[in-house]
């Protein structure tokens, strides 16, 4: 234990690399309507590679660019796993780059999810112990309220709050992410005793908030109805 807790307190910041895996929902008429327009866009995720780079106060999550076998399919696989543009993660707040389609590029500020439910389940990654813990999303859209659950495996050996594609809040870095539409899990993790400055930054697009943006998507889906009637 006194081994551990030396080690851990001179961690001061790491880089973790991410695959994702895709979860099939068969009964889902989206993911019917994607399969039929491309099929490989379920295997092609297996190329998808993300960074996580942290130190004590902030981190930065982006996905690695690079050419892929299929770039059609490619972008029907970060549709599906939900990754919208990198990630700055800085206190309880995550700035996300946004780009819609007729509506425009924007850095969205929300709060990070909290009000997780941790367990004293375990499982080992790599060599590190995590725990697992529970939350859900809630989504609210003209159809309705859904809530969708959300597990990740965290590890309290490297006591930071943060974790793959803003997700975070918990007593260390979580290893292991699901959530409805995919698995993100960890291919490496380098850590450092010393300081990293994160140089990565996010680009120059317009800040709103997200509670701004929603309201520019109903607003464009109305207009949208309105043009079909």
């Amino acid at each position: 234990m006194l081994i551990t807790l030396n080690v851990t307190s001179q961690i001061k910041s790491g880089t973790v690399s991410y695959g994702v895996t895709v979860i099939e929902n068969k009964d889902s008429k989206l993911d019917e309507l994607m399969l039929s327009m491309n099929a490989n866009y379920l295997t092609i995720t297996k190329e998808f590679e993300f960074t996580l780079t942290f130190n004590s106060k902030e981190s930065f999550f982006l996905k690695t660019e690079k050419l892929y076998s299929d770039e059609d399919a490619s972008k029907m696989g970060i549709l599906k796993i939900g990754f919208h543009g990198n990630i700055l993660q800085k206190n309880d707040s995550l700035y996300k780059e946004t780009s819609l389609e007729r509506i425009g590029n924007f850095i969205v500020k929300k709060e990070i999810l909290k009000g997780w439910v941790i367990s004293a389940e375990t499982k080992f990654i790599d060599q590190y112990k995590c725990y697992k813990a529970t939350n859900e999303i809630v989504v609210i859209n003209p159809k309705g309220t859904f809530k969708h659950p959300v597990t990740a495996w965290f590890c309290p050996q490297i006591p930071f709050a943060f974790g793959p594609n803003g997700f975070g809040a918990l007593p260390g870095l979580i290893l292991e992410l699901q959530t409805k539409d995919a698995v993100f899990g960890t291919k490496k993790i380098i850590l450092s005793n010393d300081t990293i400055v994160l140089k990565t930054k996010l680009k120059n697009y317009k800040a709103i908030t997200d509670q701004e943006i929603e309201k520019l998507i109903e607003k464009k889906h109305e207009e949208f109805m309105n043009e079909k009637e």
